[in-house]
This record gives structure tokens, sequence and C-alpha cells, in this order.
């Protein structure tokens, strides 16, 4: 003799008082995770979130690339440095792809002002470390002539 679904569903929540509970945390659940893939979808389909190129695969927590070089640029650009916001990443990104220095495409950093935290310019690791150990405001700017002459008249 067969039992109907609702019979079966109602002896077995006799037999464990618990049971209706745990069922509807498990349908919560599985709501929950429909609402997940959908957002997911829609962030999919938005694109690459620096220059917003077809997604093509590179996921980082709720973060889509378009290629591994627009998610360095990325991670260097959002750093700690405050500029979080979108627009102004891909402005940065958009008007200088590459170092303002050196042209170097690897790497790339935000710099920026110490003392009013204004944005400069896009500088690759290399040349961010050389204009902070010398010193990056305008006064120090000497020492870094001074260097250049030192290294141009030792050249061999």
């Amino acid at each position: 003799m067969a039992y109907s679904k609702e019979y079966r569903d109602t002896w077995r929540d006799r037999q464990d008082p618990g049971r209706p509970e745990r069922r509807a945390a498990r349908a919560a659940k599985r709501a929950d995770i429909s609402e997940h893939r959908a957002a997911m979808a829609a962030i999919d389909a938005a694109g690459c979130v620096v220059c917003g190129g077809p997604f093509v695969g590179i996921r980082v927590a709720f973060r889509r690339y378009c290629s591994p070089l627009c998610r360095e640029r990325d991670r260097n650009a959002r750093g700690r440095r405050g500029f979080s916001d979108t627009p102004t990443r891909r402005a940065m990104i958009a008007a200088s792809p590459a170092c303002a220095v050196c042209g170097g495409t690897v790497r790339l950093r935000v710099d920026h002002d110490h003392v009013g935290g204004q944005f400069r310019g896009i500088l690759c690791d290399g040349c961010n470390n050389a204009a902070g150990r010398v010193g990056d405001q305008a006064a120090d700017a000497w020492k870094l002539r001074a260097l250049a002459d030192y290294l141009e008249a030792r050249a061999s």
C-alpha cells in the first residue's frame, strides 16, 4: 500500500519534532542560493569592473575582470589610497595605462601627494618606490636631479 507524500511528511514530523524547522531552514537556504546565483549572473553580465570589457572568467569575490592586467590595475588602484570608487579608478587607468615615468605597464600604482592626498598619476612599482625613497614632494626634486647627474657622470 502506497502512502501519499503529505501523509509520510506528517508522520515523519510527528516522529521528529525538530524536522519542520530544519525543513524550513533548508528551504530558506535554497532561496538564498537562488538569489545569490541571480546576483552573480547580473555581475557577470556587467563586464570588467576596470574597463567595462566582456567578462571572460577572472573572478575575485564579487569583482570581475576581462584580463589579468585589469585585475592587477584594479588591485593596485584600490590599494590603501582611498581611490576605491569605480569612476575615479576607471578615469585614472584610462588617462594613463602606463607608468608616467618609464612607460612600464605592469605593477602600476596610484601616485598621490602625501600631504594633501591628491591623485598625481600612475607609476610602476619601481618608479613609485624610487620617488618615495628620495622624497616625493616638490622640494625634494633636486635630490632626483642630483642622483641623475651622479649616475650619468659615473656611467661606464
